[in-house]
């Protein structure tokens, strides 16, 4: 058996021991920096990806809105024109600058210029886009008598293709009077057959949102025009906006998000409405 010492003199220093404990820390610092690297570069790598799929997610929600937009509200009588409106659920038609004053214009899309502010992004704009789902299309009565407040409302011929419950727009065949926008209470199909009086009612009660006591604008009978948009529950009028680095949505047809814009994606910084004029010579 070997003396105590010597064996002590085979085994480990101190020393070596230390070399040994800084080696290993060594090694597993730099195999944590290459696990952190590699980690880091993974997640930059899917938050390009997500950011991307975000931005075309959001274009194409947008763009379906767009490629809409207009269907019933087509006529030049319609498209611009500074529209009453009244929603008990709070939707709110954007107010955009005309000359010296601001108008609520019922078109295809509206355009509100963003301010560069950080509720609204980058300078954000905020669109809307209008549509309606009648079947009718772009059918249309002709107001008969003047109106100047009320409820009801005398057209020139039987109403087919109008039903209760409807949202309709009146729109004066002369610029310099607003448009008005109300559902039809009464039933077209109680109305009876010419000559009796085709009267049409916007009654205030719970189940008609657009509805208040009077369409708020005036009109001449004879020269001036209802056009049905379709029901209520399905009325398709969105404005999209930025908020914070949310892509929100305010919509007339989906529940909650009338009064409050509702967030549809993240990591959305801006949006831009791109647009230009007709200058063509002619009519």
């Amino acid at each position: 058996m070997k003396p105590l010492s010597q064996r002590r003199a085979g085994g480990f220093s101190l020393i070596e021991l230390l070399v040994s404990v800084v080696v290993g820390l060594l090694a597993l610092m730099f195999a944590t920096r290459l696990v952190v690297g590699g980690e880091q570069g993974r997640q930059a790598a899917l938050g390009g990806s997500d950011s991307m799929q975000n931005g075309m997610v959001a274009m194409f929600s947008i763009r379906a809105d767009a490629e809409q937009a207009g269907y019933g509200l087509n006529d030049p009588l319609v498209i611009g024109c500074s529209t009453q409106f009244s929603d008990t659920l709070g939707y709110a038609l954007p107010s955009v600058p005309r000359g010296l004053a601001n108008v609520t214009p019922l078109g295809a899309a509206v355009i509100e210029q963003g301010a560069a502010s950080a509720a609204d992004g980058d300078g954000a704009d905020r669109i809307s886009l209008f549509a309606g789902t009648s079947l009718s299309g772009t059918g249309t009565l002709r107001i008969n008598t003047d109106y100047a407040a009320g409820t009801p409302l005398v057209v020139d011929r039987v109403p087919y293709g109008f039903r209760q419950g409807d949202v309709v727009v009146v729109a004066p065949e002369q610029p310099g009077t607003d448009c008005a926008l109300a559902q039809i209470t009464s039933d077209p199909s109680d109305l009876g057959a010419p000559p009796a009086s085709q009267t049409i009612d916007f009654q205030v009660g719970t189940d008609y949102r657009f509805n208040r006591a009077n369409l708020g604008a005036t009109f001449k009978g004879g020269v001036a025009r209802m056009f049905n948009l379709g029901p209520a529950g399905s009325l398709p009028f969105h404005t999209w906006s930025v908020d914070d680095g949310l892509l929100k949505l305010r919509a007339t047809n989906l529940s909650g998000a009338a009064a409050t814009p509702q967030t549809v994606l993240d990591n959305v910084v801006s949006i831009k409405a791109q647009y230009g004029f007709d200058t063509r010579a002619g009519a």
